[in-house]
């Protein structure tokens, strides 16, 4: 809270909006990834890695920041990062300052750049720990309900032995013949507006356009963000009929599920290793 006040007294809007969305999602979207990502699904990963991915995602974000709003103080005042570095001589400073107004990327870029940095040193500090420290070892069996602490009841079987084809798509044996389709159908998705990228990227890289001027493909333009729209509506209208089913369904069986269920008091959640095998 003393953050988001202090934030908004004094941050002063200065690139588009969006890129101020990803500069300010990069305070917490550029490292969580990887530490979501690294502490549910990999042994290897440790607490020291998560906090030092942390620590250096919020670093680098809040250093855009300040980077950013200096170089809004430069344009406006001439003045080179609000005077604070005139000791190292006033040329010196404003030749930074000039440097930094090339080179500062945006908030976009920023986010990338912090999302990239933050899963290296994640991984890196992981796999030093494990190297020179060798901590034991986080039983991720344990945490997903695998091998011996498997649950009864958890584990959905598909619809048999999955194929190694399959298998390379991650598709597992827990998944059934409409989880398959739901999966490839989602995939295949993706990647045909990643096709339609790149034809349109190649198609208008090779076309001559006489003095920059784009005018006459608005009309392409056009109608294809008319297409794109109108295909995305009505794939919205039948996701939303399919999820709202879906999830009063669900809500459903989850309470009789609870009212028959058995309650464990001493059941906070947290995975202890001291009688791991």
């Amino acid at each position: 809270a003393v953050f988001i006040f202090f934030f908004s007294l004094f941050y002063k809007q200065s690139q588009a909006i969006m890129l101020f969305f990803a500069l300010t999602g990069a305070i917490f979207a550029g490292w969580s990834g990887a530490v979501i990502i690294g502490g549910l699904y990999t042994r290897w990963g440790t607490a020291l890695a998560a906090w030092a991915t942390t620590i250096s995602g919020v670093a680098l974000a809040l250093t855009g920041f300040v980077l950013e709003q200096a170089q809004r103080s430069w344009r406006e005042t001439g003045v080179a990062f609000w005077g604070l570095l005139d000791g190292f001589g006033l040329e010196t400073a404003r030749g930074w300052a000039a440097w930094t107004e090339v080179h500062l990327p945006n908030g976009q870029e920023i986010w990338g750049w912090t999302m990239w940095i933050c899963g290296l040193i994640y991984v890196v500090v992981s796999l030093l720990q494990q190297r020179f420290l060798r901590p034991k070892r986080f039983n991720l069996d344990k945490l997903l309900h695998r091998g011996p602490w498997a649950m009864a009841g958890e584990d959905e079987q598909g619809a048999g032995p999955v194929h190694r084809g399959w298998q390379a798509l991650g598709i597992t044996g827990e998944f059934g013949r409409r989880d398959k389709g739901l999966y490839v159908v989602t995939w295949a998705w993706h990647l045909a507006w990643l096709v339609v990228f790149l034809v349109g990227t190649v198609f208008f890289l090779t076309r001559h356009v006489p003095d920059g001027d784009w005018s006459r493909w608005d009309g392409v333009w056009l109608r294809f963000w008319h297409t794109r729209i109108w295909i995305e509506m009505l794939i919205s209208i039948v996701v939303i009929v399919w999820f709202t089913w879906g999830g009063i369904r669900d809500v459903k069986r989850l309470l009789t599920a609870l009212s028959s269920r058995e309650v464990d008091e001493s059941d906070d959640g947290i995975v202890t290793t001291k009688r791991d095998g």
